[in-house]
């Protein structure tokens, strides 16, 4: 494997219609459709350099396809003001330096079919390697991240208020964009397991959180390690899922991280939920003293 380049090279755009320029140590993709594809030979970004997407609106998708051997390594800025897809087998590093302000992310491992993709279906496949944050990812507001790999590790700040922040365990899952802050997430049922690591921030205030993964079979371990922080108003249990829960939207995910989840209140002034790393998934959570704590299954 090579070493990561400063700016994304070698652009193709397969579907839709975007152009790819560069001045200095920015890149612009200026699009013109709804949703693009573009595959890069490679798509990093150093420190001190920039990606700028320019879409026609918030609900604008870019995807951007890594077909090169190189792990895709962000130490600079990704700007957009509609969604940025970032696929890439070989892994995807956001460094200490990076920063990301769009309107969404999408980054994973996996792969999804051309024709699947401009058609909604978005069912994604074969993911391998991993995915670390250690940098700043902020979507807009009601906007969504979502981080998928067999393994994703988040050790710096991710921000999506009144929105959606999925970290996804996995090489297989789906996800649905139903309109109206609505979002869902599904680990797929044939999952060859995965792991999700939070010692970082996740903001979601007004919105909500979900960390999810499938246990690789023979594999006793916890799934979920939780040491960082999460922001949110109220926590439940669904189907074996711990769901951060930060406003009154629905949003329904019915894949289960782990069988051995399980969620204890602590009445508390603040809105603050974070968890503490266990064999056992543990996830404490504050919440308003009127709100009555879910009893553990």
């Amino acid at each position: 494997m090579g070493g990561a380049l400063a700016q994304p090279v070698g652009p193709s755009v397969v579907a839709g219609q975007a152009q790819v320029s560069s001045s200095g140590a920015t890149t612009f993709v200026n699009q013109s459709t709804s949703k693009a594809i573009i595959n890069w030979q490679d798509f990093s970004v150093a420190s001190g350099a920039t990606v700028q997407f320019n879409q026609p609106n918030s609900a604008a998708i870019t995807l951007n396809r890594v077909t090169g051997a190189n792990i895709s390594t962000i130490d600079g800025a990704i700007r957009a003001n509609g969604q940025v897809w970032l696929l890439n087998p070989n892994g995807l590093l956001f460094g200490n330096g990076a920063v990301i302000n769009v309107g969404g992310l999408l980054a994973t491992t996996s792969d999804i079919a051309n024709q699947d993709f401009l058609d909604g279906r978005y069912n994604f496949s074969g993911g391998r390697n991993a995915i670390t944050n250690n940098g700043a990812i902020s979507a807009a507001n009601g906007g969504s991240v979502i981080l998928s790999a067999p393994k994703v590790t988040n050790r710096g700040l991710i921000q999506a208020n009144a929105g959606h922040v999925v970290l996804g365990g996995t090489d297989t899952f789906t996800v649905d964009f139903n309109g109206d802050r609505l979002l869902s997430y599904a680990v797929g049922s044939n999952s060859a397991g995965g792991q999700v690591v939070n010692s970082g921030k996740i903001q979601a205030s007004g919105g909500q959180v979900l960390l999810t993964a499938r246990a690789a079979a023979g594999v006793q371990d916890a799934v979920i390690n939780n040491s960082g922080m999460i922001e949110a108003t109220s926590a439940r249990e669904v189907n074996g899922e711990i769901i951060l829960d930060a406003g009154d939207a629905v949003w329904s995910i019915p894949a289960a991280w782990t069988r051995r989840a399980r969620a204890r209140a602590k009445p508390a002034a603040r809105s603050r939920c974070w968890a503490s790393r266990s064999r056992s998934p543990m996830v404490r959570r504050s919440m308003s003293p009127a709100m009555p704590a879910a009893a553990p299954p």
